[in-house]
């Protein structure tokens, strides 16, 4: 039988609490955590990118849409702008028994919301053709000019006076010598108004830049809003109650008040009838960086973080080695790097600003 211990004297204690500096403390000690996989603290928070499921990779999995209501998307999708079912009963069974990792949801890839179609297009998601290998599917537009495609953005995508945008895409025809033409458009959810349009171009030749697969070509836009938006108070009222502080945070930086729109893509006079579509971009061109929000930048820079940490752990881990977050993946153009499945939050996110956050902590505590 063991004797239990003594008790411990009781020794003298004092605390005492003064305005006296006593040492320094080290500015190391103050930090940021990047979580930016949870609740779309980067993609639609932080990062600058406006528009979700850019990349036809979500294929129905994850709070994407409805994220105002909290409201998850019900499986399976086959809405009235669905085109033919491309794809044969043995390949979709294919595709659903892949191996998964635990809480990984089976794809559909009928599924590409948030696109909407518009003015009569149809869509389907095809995993024939795509500009680059490590995202296998793209979305065909098929319409007359005047119709194509709709993209809500995260809350709507807020547009003040004077602001504007950097769209970059890849598309394709299906003929040769057919061009794809095409306008962006930034229109007001509350009365359809025209907020800033442009004709979408080839994108200059750059010998440095990532050559897409043969038939695909990359394009871009810059959409300027007018700096005079008729009726912005009333648009501005509008924003505020679509959602959480109103339309998604975006564009110049200067005062009025802020107008929520969508994105529209549509095919112009003379453009083919039917085109393939994918890494879509649409960024604010005062982003710091060309990844960050400005505001929120901005608010981050002045807390002037020792270090930042990224990601957090559940989301490195995931649940298997499809979901665990691959760093190596995270390299090279954002438009030709593989995203993944956050089973840790339910949702899929594409990698493009995955290694952005750790790799700006020198920007941030400067």
């Amino acid at each position: 039988m063991i004797a239990p211990s003594p008790p411990l004297p009781s020794l003298p204690s004092k605390l005492s609490i003064g305005s006296e500096i006593i040492h320094d403390l080290s500015p190391l000690l103050h930090s940021l955590f990047f979580e930016t996989e949870i609740n779309f603290g980067g993609e639609g928070g932080v990062y600058a990118e406006l528009l979700p499921n850019r990349d036809l990779e979500t294929l129905g999995r994850g709070r994407v849409a409805g994220v105002e209501d909290g409201t998850t998307w019900p499986q399976p999708y086959l809405g009235s702008d669905h085109a033919e079912e491309p794809f044969s009963p043995q390949e979709l069974g294919q595709h659903r028994s892949a191996t998964l990792d635990p809480h990984e949801p089976a794809p559909m890839i009928t599924d590409y919301r948030p696109w909407s179609a518009l003015f009569g297009a149809r869509l389907w998601v095809d995993n024939a053709t795509a500009p680059f290998p490590a995202n296998p599917h793209s979305l065909r537009v098929a319409g007359g000019p005047g119709a194509g495609v709709a993209n809500p953005g995260y809350w709507g995508i807020a547009v003040q006076p004077g602001s504007a945008f950097n769209l970059s895409l890849y598309a394709r025809t299906g003929a040769a010598g057919v061009a794809v033409r095409l306008r962006a458009v930034l229109r007001s959810v509350s009365g359809g108004t025209v907020l800033a349009e442009a004709e979408v171009r080839p994108a200059p030749s750059d010998p440095s830049s990532l050559a897409a697969r043969p038939g695909w070509a990359r394009y871009t836009a810059t959409l300027r809003a007018s700096p005079h938006q008729a009726g912005s108070a009333r648009r501005a009222s509008a924003a505020r109650r679509s959602g959480i502080g109103g339309a998604r945070a975006s564009g110049a930086r200067g005062g009025g008040a802020s107008a929520n729109a969508r994105f529209e893509l549509l095919i112009d006079v003379g453009g083919a009838a039917s085109f393939w579509l994918d890494a879509v971009s649409l960024i604010p061109a005062d982003a710091v960086g060309g990844l960050f929000r400005r505001d929120a930048f901005e608010r981050l820079q002045a807390t002037r973080p020792g270090f930042v940490r990224a990601p957090g752990g559940n989301y490195l881990e995931g649940t298997g080695m499809r979901t665990r977050w691959d760093w190596k993946a995270t390299l090279g153009p954002p438009a030709a790097r593989a995203g993944h499945y956050n089973s840790a939050w339910g949702r899929p996110l594409p990698p493009a600003f995955a290694v952005a956050a750790p790799s700006t902590a020198p920007r941030l505590s400067s």
